[in-house]
């Protein structure tokens, strides 16, 4: 039983044995025709490989051929190609050359160009800087020149001064000093051309002086209403004069003096030139028209004014201002043929002036002391402050809407009367001034030491200066330059620029050099005419 079960075993196990042979030769098997289908498959490409080779074989050596017979071909015409490649060489070589050598003329037409630009900008530095020097040469020249003509001028005017009994002679070195001034670019109004000038026109006029005498009381209101108008003059007297601008001769136009209070009493002209006003010491007014005197209303002394110093109206003669030496200003309001006063202002001290202003309508008024006053003609006061420090001391108009003011300190304001502004014309100098006058382009006023000082109304322009004998009372500019002064005894006619007496002076000197005095002054060659141009 026993060996039965071993040998089964034995059979089971040998069994067992051949079956796994089996199954792995079959995969063996398999395994190999896989291998040969695969060696069959790398056979077929390598003689599809092998077939393409000699593919290529075949036409690389159809190739070979056909490069030698191009090769035989390119050495049969390698020479005519040579040869083409050296004409063609030489051409580029020439065609090189050509273009360098016009290039180097080029380049040389440059540098000539160059060189002849530089030239002509070293000849224009050259001529530049020659005239230049030139012009440095001309201009030094030409101020040393200006320099020693001006210093003749100096020395003709202050000969000029001194020359005494040959007036014509003193006119004629006294208007080549102010020539020579021009001419220079001197300064016209340098004291000592101005001096000669007046000392000149005054020695020429001395037989017929430009003065009107005769004023039983001194004019202290000078007015005209244009150049072709006479000029009004007015004293205390109620004896209103008219001069003419001529003849400086007076005729008398209205005399109230039977009708002014004696002594005291005082005497104004209207703003319009249309009536005198008359107001004793009371302050009682009463006013007359011009020329027949007849009377047109007056007061009852009901006002608060009283000692008046001042007068002013309204054109139309409604509304009159006065204003006293307490600093009273009252208001006249014409009622029928009766003043009527209106509500009164006070000032802090005396009343220096009043203006009526055709600009704005208004009245100015200046006191000692305070604020300037402006006033309208319904009666009402607006109050406009001088810088601190100045106290007024006369006033004038300035042209529509502008007024200026003098004050005891020097100084010179200009008030414009709509903006309400005050400016500085002149600033305190320690002089007061006294009197003074204006129009829009020119101030004229005369300070406390009797220098009368004349300013135009350019900027920086020179001031004129003529020393006065005495303070005028009252100052009136005339249309072109004249100016006309009142005195205590006396009206005279000035002028307002050193040529405007140059020009009076020529009209009266009638004559030129003679050669004796064109050497005296130490003239070169033939007589200047001084006067030629004028």
């Amino acid at each position: 039983m026993n060996r039965t079960r071993w040998t089964i075993s034995v059979l089971a196990t040998t069994s067992l044995i051949f079956l796994g042979l089996f199954v792995w030769s079959m995969m063996k098997a398999r395994n190999a025709v896989r291998a040969l289908v695969a060696a069959r498959a790398e056979l077929v490409i390598a003689d599809s490989l092998a077939l393409e080779a000699e593919d290529a074989q075949w036409y690389a050596e159809r190739e070979r051929d056909k490069s030698d017979g191009v090769l035989e071909d390119l050495k049969r015409l390698f020479p005519e190609l040579e040869r083409k490649t050296e004409e063609i060489l030489i051409e580029k070589n020439v065609a090189l050359a050509n273009a360098v050598e016009a290039r180097k003329q080029e380049r040389g037409k440059q540098v000539a160009l160059e060189g002849e630009r530089s030239a002509r900008l070293d000849e224009e530095a050259q001529r530049k800087i020659a005239e230049a020097k030139t012009d440095s040469l001309t201009q030094a020249k030409r101020k040393t020149d200006n320099l020693n003509l001006q210093q003749r001028a100096s020395v003709l005017a202050q000969n000029s001064t001194t020359t005494k009994g040959r007036p014509e002679f003193r006119a004629m070195m006294a208007v080549l000093a102010l020539r020579s001034m021009e001419r220079s670019g001197g300064d016209v109004n340098k004291i000592e051309v101005v001096r000669a000038l007046q000392g000149a026109l005054e020695e020429l006029e001395r037989p017929d002086p430009a003065r009107v005498t005769g004023f039983k009381r001194p004019p202290h209101q000078l007015s005209s209403m244009g150049e072709v108008h006479p000029i009004l003059a007015l004293g205390h007297d109620g004896i209103l004069y008219s001069v003419d601008r001529n003849t400086m001769r007076k005729s008398t136009i209205l005399d109230l003096s039977k009708e002014i209070e004696p002594l005291s009493g005082r005497s104004f002209l209207s703003s319009d030139n249309s009536s005198t006003i008359l107001v004793d010491q009371q302050g009682n007014l009463s006013a007359y028209r011009i020329p027949d005197g007849e009377l047109i209303a007056k007061s009852n002394a009901s006002g608060s004014s009283a000692g008046v110093r001042a007068v002013v109206s309204w054109p139309g003669m409604n509304t009159i201002v006065t204003g006293d030496a307490k600093g009273n200003v009252q208001p006249w309001r014409k009622v029928g043929n009766k003043f009527e006063p209106m509500t009164p202002h006070r000032m802090p001290a005396a009343v220096k002036g009043m203006v009526y202003d055709a600009g704005t309508d208004h009245v100015v008024i200046v006191a000692g002391k305070g604020p300037v006053v402006i006033l309208d003609e319904q009666g009402a006061f607006v109050e406009l402050p001088l810088p601190a420090g100045q106290h007024a001391r006369c006033i004038s108009t300035a042209g529509k809407g502008f007024v200026v003011i003098g004050t005891e300190q020097g100084a010179v304001f200009r008030v414009d009367l709509k903006k309400r502004q005050v400016t500085t014309l002149e600033p305190s100098g320690g002089r007061m001034i006294e009197t003074i006058t204006a129009r829009q382009d020119r101030l004229v006023y005369v300070n406390a030491v009797k220098e009368l000082v004349v300013i135009e109304g350019v900027d920086n322009a020179p001031k004129l200066r003529l020393a006065l004998d005495a303070v005028p009372s009252a100052l009136l500019l005339g249309p072109d330059d004249e100016l006309y002064l009142a005195y205590h005894d006396r009206m005279e006619r000035a002028y307002c620029t050193s040529r405007s007496m140059a020009n009076k002076a020529c009209e009266l000197i009638g004559r030129t050099w003679t050669v004796a005095e064109w050497k005296e002054i130490g003239g070169i060659g033939t007589p200047e005419d001084p006067c030629a141009g004028f």
